[in-house]
Order: C-alpha cells, then sequence, then structure tokens
C-alpha cells in the first residue's frame, strides 16, 4: 500500500512502553540545529561575496552600471512632473 499524503491510516499507534516520558526543551532543539544554521548562515554570507567585490570594482574602476543609470534616468523622468 503506497502511503498517501492525505490519509494516515496506514500508520500503527505507538507502542506505550517505548514513549519517553522526556520533553524536548528549547535549549535540546537549539543545540540540534545549531551547526547546521551556522552553516547556512555561512554559506549565504559566502554567496554574498562576489557581487560586492565585483561592485567594488567596477566602483574603483569609475564605471556605473546600465541598470543604475535607467534607474536614475526613470526617477528623474518621475520627478520631472512635479516642476
Amino acid at each position: 500500500m503506497v502511503p498517501s499524503r492525505w490519509k494516515f491510516d496506514h500508520f500503527q499507534p505507538c507502542d506505550p512502553s517505548t514513549v519517553s516520558a522526556d520533553h524536548v526543551t528549547f535549549m535540546t532543539v537549539f543545540f540540534a540545529v545549531s551547526l547546521e544554521a551556522f552553516l547556512w548562515g555561512a554559506g549565504t554570507a559566502i554567496g554574498e561575496l562576489p557581487p560586492y567585490f565585483v561592485a567594488r570594482a567596477a566602483s574603483m574602476a569609475g564605471g556605473q552600471s546600465e541598470e543604475l543609470e535607467e534607474m536614475l534616468e526613470e526617477a528623474n523622468k518621475d520627478k520631472s512632473w512635479m516642476n
């Protein structure tokens, strides 16, 4: 029988003798996921470095991106009706 996403009749009830009376505390969960959370954050930070260095190199070279120029032109057009 293939398990259904919406029906749970294929699950058997837990054996009461194997169920632990321990409570799951916040710190238990925190320590269980702390390494993964740290690695996820570190990976995200490392993924932000290439765009930063590209933008920094363009800034140091005195260049300005075409996308930024288009945004500035659109902003100036939007302000022109106010005068």
